[in-house]
């Protein structure tokens, strides 16, 4: 299956978390094709040539999420859980695994 990463229009996770989160991908016994929108940043370069020179990583600015989560391979999205890419995956059937970034999650206090 392939994993659908969407950071969303407006909040990218910090630098290294991505790196570190594509480092474990790459290093997968199983290799997993991997499609991640990073609209409106960009990517460290290093990373980048490593994605795509695995094979396995398409870095895109845009996709048309819910066909591409409509797609029988796809078999889970990350999202930073705006209510698009909640919405989306819902309405596809994808497993959403939640990687909440700052403002759709605030901080609750006890």
């Amino acid at each position: 299956s392939a994993l659908y990463i969407s950071s969303g229009a407006a909040f990218f996770p910090p630098i290294e978390q991505v790196k570190i989160l594509f480092d474990t991908l790459l290093e997968l016994q199983d290799p997993m094709l991997i499609v991640f929108t990073a609209s409106q940043r960009r990517l460290d370069p290093q990373l980048l040539q490593k994605i795509q020179k695995s094979g396995r990583g398409l870095v895109v600015t845009w996709a048309p999420q819910q066909a591409v989560l409509a797609h029988p391979a796809v078999g889970w999205m990350v999202s930073h859980c705006g209510g698009g890419g909640m919405y989306e995956s819902l309405a596809q059937g994808a497993p959403l695994i939640a990687w909440p970034v700052i403002a759709h999650q605030r901080k609750h206090e006890v």
